[in-house]
């Protein structure tokens, strides 16, 4: 049903349920860019960071035959940048559209639907 007039869709139309109507709500809901109220650069870094680590050894046989070595330490890691480079493919810029039960002569009479976007996000670290 079309939340926007109640007209019932009819037979063929189950390909449609959990799809977007068009023409209604905000596609773009939550969705912030770059450099809209975050960060220009999706992310923030810190300049300095405090990690530790620490290392031992130590000899098992004392002729330095056999040498037990461990460590351990604060690591700190950023978003890669892969996750950078697909956001290209987020919406508005992408969209993704299946067209049912037409031919290529009349899509515009086709049934159409827009589903959810699909989001490649970075958390915004600040």
């Amino acid at each position: 049903m079309d939340p926007l007039t109640g007209q019932l869709m009819g037979p063929g139309s189950s390909v449609v349920i959990a799809q977007i109507v068009p023409g209604t709500g905000n596609e773009l809901n939550g969705i912030v860019q770059a450099g809209d109220g975050i960060s220009k650069y999706n992310y923030t870094w810190p300049t300095l960071l405090f990690a530790p680590r620490f290392g031992a050894a130590y000899d098992l046989t004392g002729g330095q035959q056999v040498v037990l070595r461990g460590g351990i330490g604060l690591f700190h890691d950023r978003p890669a940048g892969d996750t950078a480079y697909s956001q290209v493919g987020n919406p508005p810029v992408s969209t993704s559209r299946t067209v049912r039960y037409g031919l290529l002569q009349d899509l515009s009479s086709a049934l159409e639907a827009l589903g959810p976007p699909q989001i490649n996000a970075v958390w915004p670290y600040e």
